[in-house]
This record gives structure tokens, sequence and C-alpha cells, in this order.
């Protein structure tokens, strides 16, 4: 049976596996080792025998001493697959945590490799050096537009009632208050610069009592800290501030933009 797992039907394989799993026995664990530590591919860049012997040591309940060690240094395999399958075998503790750190994991060349890191780290204890690296591949990473990927962010960003997520939203509301910082102080240059010369009257700057005025007063999100995928409802309030009401039937247009990393939705 250990041999159909080179087999090039994944068929066969799959049901080598399945056997060997339900033979139950772990005299074959130096064997399968042995297909871990072959670090050889084939022309597409896989060794389906390594992945197919990491599942069957998962199943025996043998990731213990050199099994173990063989999945830590299997997250260094030439081969993608071996490398994403080693990290969902990872232990779900601190040990984990500081292996995907310090082997930077989430800065692989394979997205999945990436995806299957940081639902590794939704899973393990979230430590003050492991928000810092979540944190940093967030701000870093160039495949935001993938269909998985900002789901994986979602589910590490939950973690701990949000506080990554929180974190999150602080250091945006910084990065927007220092925007607006900057845009104002351009502005008063420009005033400065315009000083001298001849001034138009600004008839927009002078609301009527006699016309209504319409702001938008108050966005709410509910849920406020969504799951992924989970509908979520934005509600808008409009007040109007001027000296009269709007006119009974009238059609009141309101552009909105929602925006965030691979979103952009106009309305």
């Amino acid at each position: 049976m250990l041999a159909a797992l080179k087999n090039t039907n994944l068929f066969w394989r799959l049901h080598a596996q399945r056997l060997l799993v339900e033979r139950n026995q772990k005299d074959i664990v130096p064997q399968l080792l042995a297909l871990i530590n072959d670090k050889s591919v084939d022309e597409i860049g896989l060794n389906a025998p390594a992945i197919h012997a990491l599942w069957i040591l998962k199943g025996l309940n043998a990731l213990e001493g050199d099994a173990l060690k063989a999945v830590f240094e299997a997250t260094k395999h030439p081969c993608s697959g071996v490398r994403k399958t080693a990290i969902q075998l990872l232990p779900r503790n601190t040990e984990g945590v500081d292996f995907i750190i310090k082997n930077n994991l989430l800065a692989d060349k394979e997205p999945l490799v990436v995806l299957n890191s940081l639902l590794a780290l939704s899973e393990m204890p979230l430590t003050e050096q492991a928000e810092k690296v979540v944190l940093q591949s967030l701000n870093d990473s160039k495949d935001i537009n993938d269909w998985w990927l900002p789901d994986a962010y979602a589910c590490i960003l939950a973690k701990n009632e949000g506080k990554i997520l929180n974190t999150v939203f602080n250091q945006q509301i910084e990065k927007a208050a220092k925007s607006a910082k900057t845009t104002e102080n351009h502005s008063t240059d420009h005033h400065d610069h315009t000083a001298m010369m001849p001034k138009k009257e600004d008839k927009t700057a002078v609301i009527s009592p006699n016309k209504p005025d319409l702001v938008v007063s108050n966005i709410k999100i509910e849920p406020i800290n969504p799951t992924p995928r989970e509908r979520v409802t934005v509600s808008i309030d409009v007040t109007n501030q001027g000296g009269v009401a709007v006119p009974k039937g009238t059609v009141l247009p309101l552009d909105i933009r929602f925006e965030g990393k691979g979103q952009l939705i106009d309305m």
C-alpha cells in the first residue's frame, strides 16, 4: 500500500491513504517520514506522496517526536502543497505561533501557504509578536484582491474579541486625521499665496435661510464586527439644516461610495 502512494492516479493514492489509516499501525512511520523528507518534485512542482504521508501521520495520531519534527521541516519543502499541508498540521500552541513568525511563513511566495498560515494563527494564542506580524503582513500584502485571503485576515482580525481589528481601526483613524491635517495645511498655504489677489464673491458659502440644507448626520453599520461573508446593513441619516422643508415629492439623489482594500462600490 505504501507503494500506491506514488501512483500517478489520485484515486489509488487516496485509497492507499485510507487503508493505511484504517490499518491503524504505526510501524510504517519511518517509511512515511522518508516520503516527507524527499524534496523532489515532479514536472508541475508537486510531491503528492509527501502530502499523503503527512495526512496519514495525522490519521494515525503519530504527530510526535521525529514525526512532529518532520512536519515542522516540511514547511520548507520545495512543493507548496507540502508546505501548505504541513502548516495545517502544526500544533495550535505558542510553539506553532513562534515557528510561523520565526520562519516568516506569512511572506511565502505561494498565496495558499499564506492563507493557511493566517488560518493557523487564528486558531493559536494571539501573542504580542503575532499581532505585530499580522498587522505588518496586512499592510504589506499585495494579494488583497485574492478571493480568499481577505477572509483569512478577517478571521484573525476578529480573534480575541476583535483586539487586532480595533488596532487597525485606530490606525486608520490616525491616518485619516493626519491626512486631513496635511490637506488643511496645504489649503492654508494656498490662501496665503493668493491673499493679495482680488476676491470674488462666494455665493455658495452663504446658506440661505429660505432653502433646504441637507447633510449626512449619522452612519450606522450592523453588525459592527461582521464575520466573513456576513450580510451587513448600512443606514444613513440625512438631516435638513436649512430654513425650509424639502418640497413634498422631491427625489433627493445621494451618492455613496464604499471603499476598502480591493473593494470599491459606488451607489
